[in-house]
């Protein structure tokens, strides 16, 4: 009773009675969110994560139930002031949504999931283009993604994929698979002002592209400077970049006859508009060089 009142009262909020078959609706949200792992069936004393639950299928159900596409984005932009979450209400979500800890997860437009969806923790996911349908991202079913995980892109993720905690996915994931973090990145910070176009660097991950090649994805890079180190190495990796722009970096590396153990000791330090990020035992430049 309290979950009807709940969900009640939110239409009533943005649309009037007589506009609506009240109580269809109220039986249509309430299907979908008893499929729905809710931890606490009383809204009025639930988490932010239960609640962003409700909001999203509301808004959903005014999305598609009712065609009324401008209420629905109103419905879920004030899900999203009340819990500090929001999913759009374009975002289809299969049966068995589950939120938990997700303050601060935003799923953005041309985002499809199916069953058994569970968040843990923030979660960020976004296409490249949000008004174009060629830039889609679909997950399967009993797909996982843990804490500070970000999906960017035109990205197809399988069934039952379990992604570890502050993973950035940026191309396809096959089904039956776990994805973990491979790099562990530092970030310094000059003292430098007013520098130009990005007063910071990221970088979400490394991953080798063709025999001696590797991808550096990110954010903010300007005229960047790559130099890897192997430890115990007296001398630097011989490498040089064939390609940059903002969100990426393409290095060729030299060829070296390396001990495996040594070279799972590296270290990647990108230099850019006087800020450093340094990249500790990057898998993806092990793979590159075996």
């Amino acid at each position: 009773m309290m979950l009807s009142k709940y969900v009640k009262e939110i239409f009533l909020k943005w649309l009037k009675d007589n506009e609506i078959n009240l109580d269809e609706c109220l039986h249509n949200v309430k299907k979908k969110l008893s499929k729905d792992k809710i931890t606490c069936l009383n809204p009025y004393k639930a988490n932010k994560s239960d609640i962003a639950n409700i909001y999203y299928r509301v808004a959903e159900y005014v999305f598609y139930g009712l065609k009324k596409h401008d209420i629905a984005y109103l419905i879920a932009d004030y899900g999203l002031k009340q819990t500090n979450i929001y999913i759009s209400p374009k975002v289809i979500i299969g049966d068995g949504f589950s939120l938990e800890f997700a303050e601060n997860s935003k799923i953005y437009e041309n985002v499809k999931v199916g069953d058994n969806f569970k968040v843990i923790g923030k979660v960020i996911i976004c296409s490249k283009t949000s008004n174009s349908s060629n830039n889609f991202i679909e997950l399967g079913d009993n797909v996982t993604l843990n804490h500070n995980v970000c999906i960017r892109g035109t990205v197809r993720i399988g069934d039952n994929v379990c992604v570890d905690g502050g993973c950035t996915i940026l191309d396809n994931v096959d089904s039956d698979c776990e994805v973990k973090l491979v790099c562990s990145l530092q970030m310094l910070y000059s003292n430098k002002k007013n520098l130009l176009p990005s007063p910071k660097i990221y970088v979400y991950g490394v991953v080798p592209k063709f025999k001696n090649q590797i991808v550096i994805y990110g954010e903010g890079f300007y005229n960047p400077i790559v130099d890897i180190k192997i430890r115990d190495l007296t001398k630097h990796v011989d490498s040089e970049i064939s390609y940059w722009d903002k969100n990426t970096i393409i290095v060729k590396v030299k060829p070296m006859n390396i001990d495996h153990e040594k070279l799972e000791l590296n270290k990647i330090i990108i230099k850019s508009n006087g800020y450093k990020c340094v990249i500790n035992n990057s898998m993806g430049l092990v793979k590159s060089l075996k």
